[in-house]
């Protein structure tokens, strides 16, 4: 597959392809969910990043929990 399959493809332009290869930039998340899914890795991403997702959002939980409860007792 070429740069300019894979970048159509995947609905990316063909010099963010060529900038992630010769490492000028990282890539969103956005972007590698996109290449795993033409590259069909849709697995391996959700394997790796649905551990990040669950993470951040039990962060998140404890964080709002933590400010209510805060206000909750501070009046």
């Amino acid at each position: 597959m070429t740069q300019k399959d894979l970048a159509e493809k995947a609905g990316l332009n063909v010099r963010t392809i060529q900038r992630i290869e010769n490492n000028k930039v990282i890539p969103s998340l956005y972007t590698k969910k996109k290449l795993c899914e033409v590259l069909r890795l849709n697995k391996v991403f959700d394997r790796y990043y649905g551990k990040i997702y669950s993470l951040i959002f039990i962060g998140s939980v404890i964080i709002i929990v933590s400010i209510v409860g805060y206000f909750y007792f501070k009046y």
